[in-house]
């Protein structure tokens, strides 16, 4: 299997773990709603258009500096390196990105965001649709954006 194949099957199958950016609390979650929380709604509506318009900055735009991705060939972390080996391979392949929150739990200052998504993946002439879930773990950054 290519690294690129791999990639985007380790997309379809942990997205979660990919789109979370690092972070933990010991606290636990005391509110849970699927209406999306006023403090992210506009950062979160900008990463749904980067990844359906295939826009790679404005994607990691809104990943904390310090995320760390697992990868089938190793881990990538920080904005650079998560651009060159995951989100730019991915985008290269996927088309029809879309995803739809079903829940948002509060974890102390954090919001998690779960849900589903589902897009196309084209390689090699070939094409197939992959769907899963997700979750992303909002966290207000010292300029006070949510990433």
């Amino acid at each position: 299997m290519s690294k690129s194949v791999a990639r985007c099957v380790l997309l379809a199958v942990t997205l979660p773990l990919l789109l979370s950016a690092c972070a933990t609390s010991n606290e636990m979650a005391t509110d849970t709603t699927i209406t999306v929380p006023s403090e992210i709604a506009t950062a979160q509506s900008a990463l749904l258009r980067g990844w359906q318009s295939g826009n790679a900055d404005a994607i990691i735009a809104h990943y904390a500096p310090n995320m760390v991705a697992e990868l089938p060939d190793g881990r990538v972390s920080g904005h650079a390196q998560i651009r060159s080996e995951w989100v730019v391979p991915t985008l290269a392949m996927m088309s029809n990105f879309s995803a739809t929150a079903t829940s948002f739990t509060r974890e102390g200052n954090d919001i998690i965001e779960v849900g589903t998504y589902t897009f196309r993946l084209t390689q090699n002439g070939q094409t197939s649709d992959a769907s899963g879930q997700y979750a992303h773990r909002w966290q207000r950054q010292p300029d006070g954006a949510p990433a």
